[in-house]
């Protein structure tokens, strides 16, 4: 799965510097923040919204949160190692939740 995800981050990178007519993750991270911002919490009622009501959907759902979070990461130049690293110690204490 991190191969995925990985992947993706490497995309999102090579992107960044697109025209954003062109690309929506160069719209995204290029344009202003609101607008990558606003994206989040959507993604996450759909997310909830499919749990409650699709679950056929959920998977999808989450897919899209993943992503517009990882855009999110990129804009504020965070890398996905450091989620996992943030992940990795909150299980070595017992706070997966946080």
């Amino acid at each position: 799965m991190m191969d995925v995800l990985a992947e993706l981050e490497k995309a999102i990178a090579e992107r960044r510097g697109a025209a954003p007519a062109e690309s929506y993750v160069a719209r995204m991270l290029q344009g202003p923040e609101q607008d990558l911002y606003r994206k989040l919490p959507e993604e996450a009622t759909e997310v909830v919204l499919a749990c409650q009501y699709e679950k056929d959907r959920v998977a999808e759902e989450v897919a899209d949160l993943w992503f517009m979070s990882m855009l999110a990461l990129a804009k504020n130049g965070v890398p996905l190692a450091d989620v996992a690293a943030a992940l990795a110690a909150r299980r070595r204490q017992g706070t997966e939740a946080g």
